[in-house]
């Protein structure tokens, strides 16, 4: 008899979600989901969707895959379900769908819509990262040994996963591994003080210590993540960023990035 089954992620899973991701955007982004927190529908024993989220503060923001083949099946709509009853047993208040097209969930699970920001990266002026750096600070890639102060990082802001979440994952010769060199630690006298992370062109994290605020610290990290995606030879590098959040918007913007378009992620109040 056809069933579809929806399972935790394990390991042996890794190569059949590379090879049922059709496109490269979709692909790009399936390399930096979490793992812990992944789902992995099947059909027949057959690998064709996944679904996983990351969490901050009482939000949860999901992304849904399916195979284009097994659009009709309604297998987007089982796995956002199978994620929204892990986040209702976390206590998570809101859930953020954020690639609804490519996993044809239904509008009936959300309740409203909610608007955020993509900024790119427009070169300001000259020179204008030379003071960026705050004395005593120095910025490296992610050691083993940088897990715990990470952690107190991201808890402190209400980030719920840990370090490891936020690795991307690399071909080897050997498989896929997770990759540290795209996760970036600032020191402020030893002691680390913030944590950031790129995919490609997107910063996809900025944390500081929230006891270290207003020292320079998060423009320095913004901006030695921002020109390391530029000596990769992109164009341009982007974020996201919360519409409504003047403060964070005003900070992006005074660091040369400019407001490109605005995108409507569905909601859902647990």
């Amino acid at each position: 008899m056809d069933t579809i089954q929806i399972q935790a992620y394990s390991a042996k899973d890794e190569v059949s979600l590379i090879s049922m991701t059709t496109r490269v955007e979709a692909y790009k982004v399936l390399m930096s989901l979490p793992r812990a927190n992944m789902l992995v529908a099947k059909y027949n024993d057959k690998t064709v969707g996944y679904a996983s989220y990351s969490e901050n503060v009482s939000k949860a923001f999901v992304y849904v895959y399916v195979h284009p083949a097994c659009y009709h099946m309604h297998i987007g709509n089982l796995l956002y379900q199978a994620i929204e009853n892990r986040c209702r047993q976390k206590g998570v208040k809101q859930v953020y769908a954020c690639a609804r097209k490519e996993s044809f969930i239904d509008d009936e699970h959300f309740d409203y819509t909610f608007e955020y920001v993509r900024m790119e990266y427009q070169k300001p002026q000259k020179n204008s990262f030379a003071c960026s750096m705050p004395e005593r600070a120095a910025i490296r890639k992610y050691r083993d040994d940088d897990f715990e102060g990470c952690n107190h990082i991201l808890s402190s802001i209400g980030y719920r996963q840990n370090a490891d979440n936020y690795y991307s994952f690399v071909q080897t010769d050997g498989g896929y591994q997770q990759c540290k060199d795209d996760f970036f630690v600032l020191d402020l006298d030893e002691t680390v003080t913030g944590c950031g992370r790129i995919r490609d062109n997107r910063i996809d994290l900025v944390a500081v210590d929230p006891a270290k605020t207003g020292c320079g610290c998060g423009r320095a990290l913004l901006a030695y993540m921002t020109r390391q995606i530029l000596k990769k030879g992109h164009s341009r590098a982007f974020l996201w960023c919360e519409a409504t959040n003047e403060r964070v918007r005003t900070f992006y913007e005074k660091n040369g990035y400019r407001p490109c378009y605005v995108a409507c992620w569905p909601v859902k109040q647990l």
